[in-house]
């Protein structure tokens, strides 16, 4: 069982737990392309691990656990039953299943139902509202952290050695190694798990209109292909799209069908020059990018296709201090000097 460890809360995450097995497993299951990844069930493996460890670790002051029960639908009969006696306890992010608040309110009577969840007793409540922001920006941290980590701002010698990007034609001041993450297997299945929730967040009702997942690079093409088993869905991959033009047609054109509706991944979108080369070679094909999704991005354009990338990180928001330019030297100006990276592995596995 995946946890998530922050101060004195420990996060059982159900949904992500299961997709990690499920990633886990490649080439041993099959998906049906129409089912909902993220719909997930809690079973009696899921509470065998979070009864044994909360057990094993006891009643330690000063330490909660919670529950997330986020893209749960459904659970076994008297399976929460085993949480009953236990202090420091709560179940949050229910959501809208009858069925599954009917299970937990019949099996743990003597728990608080709250507006945010179940609780343990008043001051567990009293300790998850102190907390609440800490405790709904986990997901967040976590993902801000991991770009973090792959990021590292360049100094003078590299500027001078410095080529511009290949997808755009410009200089930056950073390294946004995103192939790193993927030597990484905790980090990289959290940021597909966080991925697919993104996807999720705005496709939910467009979902079985998607065709295929599409993506213009090397690492973009490695996410479409996981998140293309997951969900069933095919991938397509158009590699070495930018200014320098050396796309090879005959490779992936005839695969984008005409009226179909596909979605465009990436690991790291700049300026989203790929993005528009290939929606324009969609659009060529009668077909239709419906969305982009990825791990970061810098541009935050609201116009054309770029308006509908989404990213987990954008390196704006998150105030990364990433800059570019057309202009070599003008960069040497913008160096801000090297950086020094202070992750921490919040994702442990128990």
């Amino acid at each position: 069982m995946k946890i998530i460890d922050k101060n004195q809360f420990i996060i059982f995450p159900i949904a992500y737990d299961d997709i990690c097995r499920d990633m886990g497993a490649l080439r041993e299951i099959k998906r049906n392309s129409s089912s909902i990844v993220l719909y997930r069930s809690f079973l009696y493996k899921h509470m065998e691990s979070i009864h044994n460890y909360i057990q094993r670790e006891g009643d330690k002051s000063e330490r909660y656990y919670i529950l997330d029960m986020k893209y749960i639908d459904n659970a076994g009969d008297r399976i929460f039953n085993q949480l009953d006696g236990f202090d420091n306890v709560m179940i949050i992010n229910v959501g809208s299943f009858p069925a599954l608040s009917r299970r937990i309110e019949e099996d743990l009577k003597s728990f608080d139902k709250k507006n945010e969840g179940w609780f343990s007793n008043d001051s567990t409540y009293d300790v998850y509202l102190k907390n609440k922001a800490m405790i709904e920006n986990i997901y967040r941290e976590i993902e801000v952290s991991i770009v973090d980590s792959y990021t590292r701002r360049m100094t003078e010698q590299e500027i001078e050695n410095a080529k511009p990007l290949s997808s755009s034609n410009i200089y930056s001041n950073m390294y946004i190694d995103t192939a790193q993450l993927f030597y990484n297997v905790e980090n990289y299945r959290f940021m597909i798990f966080r991925l697919l929730c993104k996807i999720y967040e705005y496709e939910e009702h467009n979902f079985d209109k998607i065709s295929g997942f599409i993506s213009a690079s090397s690492n973009g093409a490695n996410l479409a292909n996981i998140i293309g088993w997951l969900t069933g869905k095919k991938a397509i991959f158009c590699t070495d799209l930018g200014p320098k033009y050396s796309l090879t047609l005959k490779y992936f054109v005839d695969d984008i069908r005409p009226k179909k509706n596909y979605v465009y991944i990436f690991d790291f979108l700049c300026l989203g020059t790929e993005a528009k080369m290939l929606n324009a070679i969609v659009n060529v094909k009668n077909a239709n990018i419906l969305s982009g999704y990825g791990f970061a991005s810098y541009t935050k354009n609201t116009e054309g296709i770029l308006a509908k990338m989404h990213s987990i990180v954008n390196l704006k928001d998150e105030k990364f201090g990433y800059r570019i330019t057309g202009d070599k030297e003008e960069l040497k100006g913008i160096l801000a000097g090297d950086k020094k990276n202070e992750f921490k592995q919040y994702i442990h596995e128990v």
